[in-house]
């Protein structure tokens, strides 16, 4: 046993673990943003979310991850090289040219595993303000009304 373990590759082993949790990392990221830019949204809406509000926010849920997976397989095959974070973004570098068909394959990865997370973010902030009850809607709106002051007052 201790002889089968010790013909491990461990660093490769380590490496494909870490990437694992990037990948978790990255898709609870995309949750929570969805989740608080949906709750953003339905707190700007103090009387609640309409039919189509509801279509609004998971249409965006779907828009958004495309454009940014079109995004992502148009790149595909480049990274950025030199220039500083500040003035100059440097030059981009042709690593290799992707085919059609991997740049489809690439983006489509992309599109299918953010969209259901950016959906469950959003449902469970849709959730949530559904559950709101008319006193706390209240609160909600009089506050915006007293941040809504502080701001022409010029506080």
């Amino acid at each position: 046993m201790l002889r089968f373990l010790s013909n491990l590759h461990w660093g490769s082993i380590s490496w494909s673990v870490l990437i694992v949790f990037l990948h978790w990392f990255a898709i609870t990221i995309i949750y929570f943003v969805a989740k608080s830019l949906t709750d953003f949204y339905c707190k700007r809406h103090t009387d609640g979310i309409n039919l189509f509000q509801k279509i609004y926010v998971y249409s965006l849920c779907v828009i958004v991850p495309l454009i940014f997976s079109a995004l992502l397989a148009d790149r595909l095959g480049t990274h950025r090289e030199g220039g500083d974070d500040y003035d100059d973004p440097g030059e981009i570098v042709v690593d290799y040219t992707p085919t059609e068909t991997e740049q489809w394959t690439y983006g489509t990865k992309r599109f299918l595993v953010i969209v259901p997370v950016a959906i469950l973010g959003a449902t469970a902030a849709l959730k949530k303000d559904k559950t709101l009850k008319p006193d706390e809607r209240l609160k909600i709106k009089i506050q915006q009304e007293i941040d809504a002051r502080k701001h022409d007052d010029g506080w």
